[in-house]
């Protein structure tokens, strides 16, 4: 018997097996490709969403201690990054928790807080910033973050810091 004959002969014997591996492979081979196709898909809208909210941010310098304000004008100043960029906006970003002191509201809290620390420049780097810039001893709430605490505009916050 020659060695085609008998791949014909085993493939018609174990007709069943084969159908079932065969079937098997088949949905193994979909789910994956729909998991990769989902994921890619996923993975395109996370980065579209990110970049959304980046709005005009091209590069960030994160460290672990503060650096001088003034390092913000000197790095504008350069060609270099007059050509790349547009603004140097210098931040402060730090983990806060606010509370909500006034009397019958019952303390509310909010933890886990990101407390940007800027400048008027910052609010020029994007869309959606207040109304009027901040003063000195302002600050600006998010919509959910107010509703969390129960306050309106005007309303006094305790800020906690580390």
């Amino acid at each position: 018997m020659s060695p085609i004959r008998l791949i014909l002969a085993s493939l018609v014997y174990h007709r069943r097996t084969n159908l079932a591996v065969g079937l098997a492979v088949a949905a193994a081979a979909a789910v994956l490709t729909g998991a990769l196709l989902v994921g890619d898909s996923m993975r395109g809208s996370l980065r579209h969403l990110t970049l959304d909210r980046l709005g005009r941010v091209d590069e960030v310098l994160v460290t672990d201690q503060f650096f001088r304000d003034g390092l913000a004008d000197e790095l504008a100043r350069q060609p270099e990054f007059q050509q790349s960029f547009a603004d140097a906006v210098p931040i402060v970003l730090l983990r806060a928790s606010l509370e909500n002191p006034a009397e019958g509201n019952g303390g509310q809290r909010a933890g886990r807080v990101n407390l940007i620390g800027c400048d008027e420049r910052f609010w020029q780097a994007g869309d959606g910033g207040p109304s009027r810039l901040p003063g000195r001893q302002d600050i600006v709430l998010n919509r959910p973050l107010a509703q969390q605490l129960g306050v309106q505009v005007g309303d006094a916050v305790v800020l906690r810091l580390p």
